[in-house]
C-alpha cells in the first residue's frame, strides 16, 4: 500500500514532492512524520494535482473501510435463544462447521460458538441464558459473507493485512481487548485495553478452532485506519442524520 501511494505522489508533478518521493523509494529509514508534512505544504501551496492519490484514498475506503464498517449479509436470527446444544460426536460438530461456513447458517454458527465459548459473553461476561440480565448473543462477521466475490474488496482486504493485538505466547494465542475509540465502547463491556479475551471455555472448546488471529488483527488495523483518517466521525454524522437508522 506504501508503494501505491508513492507511485501516486509522484504523479502529482511537483519537483518537491518527486524527488522526495524518490528518495523515500530508496532510503525507508525516513520519518513519515518528517515528510508528510513537507509533501502536504508543497501539496497545497503550488496546487498539485492529487486525483490520482484522491482516488486511491476513495478505492480503499469504499473497498475496505466501508466493508467492514457495513458488513451487510445475512444478520443473526432473532428468535428465542435455546440452551447450548451438547454433541456427543466429532461428526456433529463438522457438521455444523460445515452448515455455517458453506450454507451460511447463522444458527449453525450460533450453537458453535455457544459450544466454544460456553453460555457467557467473553466479552461482557454477561450470560446468554436466564430470566435476568441477559444479554442477546451477536455473531459477528469480521469480513462479510456480501463481500466473498468481490475482487477488489478482497484485495484492499489482503493490501492492508497487518496488526499485532492477537499473539502467539508459549505456544498459545493471546486475544487482547484493544480500545479504539474508548468513548463508543459499549458500557456493558468491563475490559480495559490490553486486558485478554478468553475464548475456548465452553464444552466443546478443544474441537473448535479459536477466533483467527490475522482476521482479528486486520479488523484491528481497519478500525484503526477507520478512526485515524476522520472517516468513523463522517459515519457517525451520516447515521445521526438517517431518520430510519434506528428502524
Amino acid at each position: 500500500m506504501a508503494r501505491e501511494f508513492l507511485v501516486e505522489l509522484a504523479k502529482c508533478k511537483i519537483s518537491v514532492v518527486t524527488d522526495l518521493v524518490h528518495a523515500l523509494d530508496g532510503d525507508r529509514s525516513a520519518s513519515p512524520y518528517d515528510w508528510a508534512a513537507t509533501v502536504h505544504q508543497e501539496l497545497g501551496q503550488n496546487d498539485g494535482n492529487a486525483t490520482g492519490l484522491t482516488a486511491l484514498a476513495s478505492y480503499y475506503l469504499s473497498h475496505l473501510v466501508i466493508a467492514f464498517r457495513n458488513p451487510g449479509g445475512k444478520r443473526t436470527p432473532q428468535e428465542s435463544i435455546h440452551p447450548t446444544p451438547n454433541p456427543k460426536h466429532i461428526e456433529e460438530i463438522t457438521s455444523l462447521l460445515e452448515s455455517a461456513t458453506i450454507c451460511q447458517s447463522q444458527s449453525a454458527l450460533r450453537d458453535l460458538i455457544f459450544l466454544r465459548d460456553g453460555s457467557h459473553c467473553p466479552v461482557s461476561n454477561y450470560p446468554f441464558f436466564g430470566k435476568d440480565r441477559v444479554i442477546r448473543p451477536r455473531c459477528a462477521h469480521i469480513i462479510p459473507f456480501s463481500a466473498h466475490f468481490k475482487t477488489h474488496t478482497h484485495h484492499a482486504i489482503e493490501t492492508l493485512a497487518w496488526g499485532i493485538e492477537v499473539r502467539l505466547v508459549d505456544h498459545r494465542w493471546k486475544y487482547r481487548f484493544r480500545e479504539v475509540r474508548p468513548a463508543n465502547v459499549s458500557a456493558t463491556i468491563p475490559l480495559k485495553d490490553g486486558d485478554e479475551i478468553e475464548f475456548g471455555k465452553g464444552t466443546g472448546g478443544d474441537l473448535i478452532g479459536l477466533p483467527d488471529p490475522q482476521i482479528c488483527n486486520l479488523h484491528l488495523a481497519v478500525a484503526r485506519v477507520f478512526a485515524a483518517s476522520g472517516a468513523a466521525e463522517v459515519f457517525d454524522k451520516y447515521l445521526e442524520d438517517d431518520e430510519d437508522y434506528m428502524t
